[in-house]
């Protein structure tokens, strides 16, 4: 009776999980440690009594122990589940080969080998459909899934999760349906669908919670950080990614802390706050120094490098940007390559389809005309004759068609590789030329040492602007601010904001023109005959909003303001109001001898100053509405009395919502300026 229980134990109640990465909970450390010694324990028992040996058994103690050193000794693991097949084929036991066919192609996938992965699986659900297994069934198209999704195929990836989630479902595993939620967020995230991510990744916390599931699940409120860090969302991914970290500490999920620890400096790298993000930072690359996980190595850089562009310490940004580019390069490049693998397997099995269908339709024949026996041997010999002139000629065309189709495909892995090259050599120009851009925009404590509460909203369409802002303190009571919007957007606009801000500082540093019209007529000037516009063969242009702020000793603000095509707006004891500038823009074609114009005007203290381009406000949704300059100026109103840092995120939520998941059309920035005397 106790055999037959063990029999029992091992096939029915000790779980198989899954796959690794973001997609498996590991366990814990010390319940591990116990489950190996008893596995070990049995083992010895079954090896030592030869009378009571009981084979099936021995192949299913094996199979576990391969799987609780899956992780702790990978090689071993795997060296396991090669013995075990082959003894269980042996004995012909088909649940201990389904086992070890499971465990193999965890350990193939685990190491990128997807086409080897997918063909054991395969091989594994054919097994399980003569025992009827619907609980490892599940997890095996759970990991079917993942494989697929590994190689970015999605929507096979989708298929597979769902047939896995409505079979866990039906038989009330919600451990396993939890993962499929799981997986299933993780498959949208990686398409940018992040409100789907996010819908499917509280899904996942609902089945496990609803259901009283046990186990770590730092790696589920992760998910929920880090999709909530993408929707803008901060303080619930400081939540969840805080949470995370106290799960996988619980039970030593290393992996997890340093993901957690990573997510949340993200978190506070956004909040602004840096030293917080810095300690963080540090215990995860200590942890990282003595572990491997290349994922979280991955994002350790990524953090590190705009970690210290926030601290305005470039030299490290770049040090740390170029270790993310190489090590981001070489996990993709061998990613890639797994997936050419994959393509070559799936071309063998279709290739050897048709093969095997053009055999079955000449097996059919043969079989029907032996049937007509002897009197019909003439025409029996005809038809295998013009059978077999068949067959031959389409192998034939077989043979040629796959020559042709390795050659296509030859051509087509070189131009790709080509393609490649040049894509990311233009992707890190673009890239430099971001950081070269950002580094002529004001800095933060520039903008604080004159104004008492600023936020920026900057976001360029491609990976440079046409928008910028400047700013220039000319002594403690005044000082200027700019915001342009130059012709079109990516390289062509970041060009002319470098001509714009060497124009600006010319003007204001070398010259000493403080006042706004006299600085956008010198600009207006400049860009005519710089870019040649006379012969009429350029066009390009800005439209400018320039500011002057005065600080008075009765406690007030002097403003003068100069727009060109451009506004600015201010709230004053909760009315708004609106400044426009001349309809006259900055450069162009036609050169019109039209100075602008000063407006001067008196505020009180601390009163909110708004400057924007039109790119926040012309952001379409998917009914191609717009934003809309009205509903922005309805949250000048609404949010002028709230920290400054709660009105950016309270804008960046509004222009989200709006905008979905549309692609952004034009260059953005917005900013709010607060004085105090």
């Amino acid at each position: 009776m106790a055999l037959n229980f063990n029999l029992i134990f091992y096939l029915v109640l000790l779980p198989l999980w899954g796959l690794g990465g973001f997609l498996f909970l590991n366990p814990n450390l010390n319940a591990q440690n116990l489950v190996l010694d008893s596995l070990y324990k049995n083992l010895k028992i079954q090896k030592n009594n030869i009378k009571t040996k009981n084979d099936t058994l021995v192949v299913l103690l094996h199979n576990e122990l391969a799987y609780e050193l899956r992780y702790i000794q990978t090689d071993s693991s795997l060296n396991l589940a090669k013995n075990n097949l082959k003894y269980a084929q042996k004995i012909n036991f088909l649940r201990g080969v389904i086992g070890a066919e499971y465990m193999l192609g965890f350990h193939f996938a685990n190491k990128n080998e997807y086409a080897d992965a997918l063909k054991i699986y395969y091989k594994c659900l054919e097994n399980l459909e003569q025992v009827n297994d619907l609980r490892q069934k599940g997890r095996v198209l759970n990991n079917i899934a993942i494989v697929h999704y590994f190689q970015k195929k999605y929507d096979k990836g989708e298929d597979f999760l769902n047939q896995a989630l409505k079979i866990n479902l039906q038989i009330k595993n919600y451990a396993e349906a939890a993962r499929c939620y799981n997986n299933l967020g993780r498959i949208y995230f990686d398409q940018k669908k992040y409100k789907e991510a996010f819908d499917f990744s509280k899904k996942t916390l609902k089945t496990v919670e609803e259901n009283n599931v046990k186990g770590d699940f730092s790696v589920y409120y992760c998910n929920v950080a880090e999709y909530s860090l993408y929707l803008h969302q901060d303080k619930i991914a400081e939540e969840y990614a805080l949470k995370s970290l106290e799960s996988a500490e619980k039970t030593q999920n290393k992996r997890m802390i340093i993901r957690s620890n990573l997510i949340l400096s993200e978190v506070y790298i956004d909040e602004e706050k840096l030293e917080k993000s810095s300690e963080l930072l540090k215990i995860a690359g200590e942890k990282l120094q003595k572990n491997s996980f290349p994922e979280e190595e991955i994002l350790y850089l990524e953090s590190m490098y705009k970690l210290h562009e926030k601290k305005k310490d470039f030299a490290q940004s770049f040090y740390f940007f170029k270790k993310y580019i190489a090590i981001r390069d070489s996990t993709q490049s061998t990613k890639n390559y797994k997936t050419t693998l994959q393509q070559d397997f799936e071309y063998q099995n279709k290739l050897q389809e048709e093969q095997r269908k053009i055999e079955r339709k000449n097996e059919f024949w043969i079989r029907s005309l032996l049937g007509l026996g002897l009197l019909l041997f003439g025409l029996l010999a005809f038809f295998i004759f013009r059978a077999f002139r068949i067959k031959s000629q389409t192998l034939s065309i077989i043979s040629r068609q796959k020559n042709q189709i390795d050659e296509q495909r030859l051509l087509v892995e070189q131009t790709y590789q080509q393609l490649k090259s040049t894509s990311d050599e233009l992707d890190k120009s673009i890239m430099y030329a971001s950081r070269i851009q950002n580094l002529l925009l004001p800095m933060e404590t520039e903008i604080k040492s004159f104004f008492a509460e600023n936020f920026v909203i900057f976001k360029p369409k491609d990976k440079v602007s046409g928008d910028f802002y400047w700013f220039h303190q000319i002594s403690p009571q005044k000082a200027i601010f700019v915001l342009g919007d130059c012709t079109g957007h990516g390289v062509s606009g970041a060009f002319m904001t470098m001509l714009s801000n060497a124009l600006l500082y010319a003007v204001v540093h070398e010259k000493e023109v403080y006042s706004p019209a006299d600085i956008l007529n010198y600009l207006h000037e400049s860009i005519f005959y710089i870019l040649k516009q006379e012969n009429g063969i350029n066009g390009d242009g800005l439209d400018v909003a320039c500011c002057m702020f005065e600080k008075n000793e009765n406690n007030n603000l002097k403003i003068t303001f100069a727009g060109s095509k451009a506004s600015m707006y201010y709230v004053e004891n909760d009315v708004l109001h609106k400044k426009s500038g001349d309809k006259q823009r900055i450069g162009g074609k036609m050169y019109e001898e039209m100075p602008f114009e000063n407006q001067t005007f008196f505020t009180q203290n601390n009163t909110m100053f708004y400057f924007t381009s039109d790119g926040f406000y012309d952001q379409n949704n998917k009914a191609r509405k717009k934003f809309g300059l009205p509903y922005l100026q309805e949250l000048f109103l609404k949010n002028n009395q709230l920290p400054l840092s709660t009105q950016k995120n309270n804008f960046l939520n509004a222009l989200h919502q709006h905008q979905d998941t549309e692609p952004q059309r034009d260059d953005i920035a917005l900013v709010g300026l607060k004085v105090k005397v």
